[in-house]
């Protein structure tokens, strides 16, 4: 993809590419290659912060059995930039184990201080992963209940180029009980710690009073969830949750109702609520996010689909629509309406596109 410059922000015209080959392993496995590439092209005549390149070059592998019991992942992604810095890699593991009685999942994550990816979404650099989870599921001989499953959970993140600096730290225990209509209903209480490395602002306003740096906190919280039997024509799933937030409180609730009118229509209503309280100075409100969303079938090779979303945290209305033909097999035409709006200001227009996107299956 050919992007043109934009000198009113300083960002000059770049050539995008991202290519990748996989072959299959024994019976469901496979290994994969990247390579990712942005390169400068043209010669712009301002300043811009962007190097000229920034290239990743990646293997991974990813495990199936063939009865489905284990699966997992393993891989190393390398950056290259023009001021190649030190630690620029990522890599992971996962392996997971999933047996009638037994559920068991570890997964591990470096990704480098130095580790650069122009075209992806890296949140945080410098930093070590690691999750483990193991379940042990009772199967009942009951009329209305399947099983019951009990698991305990651990999480932590660490910067190991800052003296081993723990920043994340989750302890999870778990009851999740199975019905036989496949109904679920779950019990969650996590006990937290957080250690801000830079200041925080849970209600994203900009006159809010933000949580300082440097600073640690110790929460717990009690998480209760219930999802109704998914098979009906309606369904719903909702989950509440109660307890510390950082160095003040949190109560939430969130729900989500789904329907549909076999084989043309489904659809479903997300609502979000969270009302933060913190001690003074800092700043304590409520937050809602609303998404509608649509799917039509017109037939075998045309569909429809709107998603509609509000959020009172970035103040934004927003509406995406997109028009699906299946013109051959695994080859889409795609038509694409997106628009914005400034929820606070009696909607003002914030962002219109029109967009379309052809994908043809070559069989060679």
């Amino acid at each position: 993809m050919q992007t043109e410059q934009d000198a009113e922000n300083g960002i000059a015209a770049n050539n995008n590419t991202v290519f990748t080959l996989q072959q299959q392993l024994f019976n469901r496995s496979y290994l994969g290659f990247i390579f990712i590439n942005r390169q400068q092209t043209g010669e712009s005549d301002f300043e811009t912060e962007q190097e000229d390149f920034n290239r990743v070059v990646g293997l991974d592998y990813n495990l199936a059995s063939k009865n489905n019991q284990w699966t997992g992942r393993t891989y190393w992604h390398q950056s290259f930039s023009p001021t190649q810095l030190d630690d620029n890699y990522s890599a992971g593991f996962r392996l997971q184990h999933n047996s009638r009685k037994h559920t068991a999942i570890y997964n591990t994550n470096r990704i480098g201080g130095g580790f650069q990816s122009d075209l992806g979404f890296i949140r945080r650099t410098d930093i070590l992963k690691q999750f483990f989870r193991y379940g042990h599921r009772f199967w009942l001989d009951s009329k209305s209940l399947r099983s019951i499953e009990l698991s305990q959970a651990v999480f932590y993140v660490d910067k190991p180029k800052s003296d081993g600096l723990v920043t994340d730290r989750s302890i999870s225990t778990r009851a999740e009980i199975t019905f036989n209509n496949q109904a679920e209903f779950r019990v969650n209480y996590n006990r937290n710690y957080t250690y801000l490395t830079s200041e925080f602002n849970p209600l994203g306003k900009d006159d809010a009073v933000a949580l300082p740096e440097n600073s640690g906190y110790l929460y717990n919280d009690l998480e209760l969830n219930y999802r109704s039997d998914f098979s009906k024509a309606v369904n719903y799933r909702i989950q509440a949750n109660y307890g510390d937030f950082f160095n003040g409180k949190k109560r939430s609730l969130r729900t989500e109702v789904s329907f549909r009118v076999q084989p043309r229509f489904t659809g479903s209503i997300r609502v979000n609520y969270d009302k933060i309280t913190f001690p003074a100075p800092y700043t304590s409100g409520e937050l809602w996010l609303i998404g509608p969303k649509l799917d039509f079938t017109f037939s075998k090779s045309v569909f429809w689909n709107t998603f509609i979303q509000y959020s009172s945290q970035s103040e934004n209305f927003g509406i995406n629509s997109r028009l699906q033909w299946r013109f051959a097999p695994l080859s889409d035409f795609y038509l694409v309406y997106n628009d914005n709006y400034f929820a606070s200001t009696n909607f003002a227009p914030k962002v219109r596109s029109l967009t379309f996107k052809l994908t043809y299956w070559l069989s060679i």
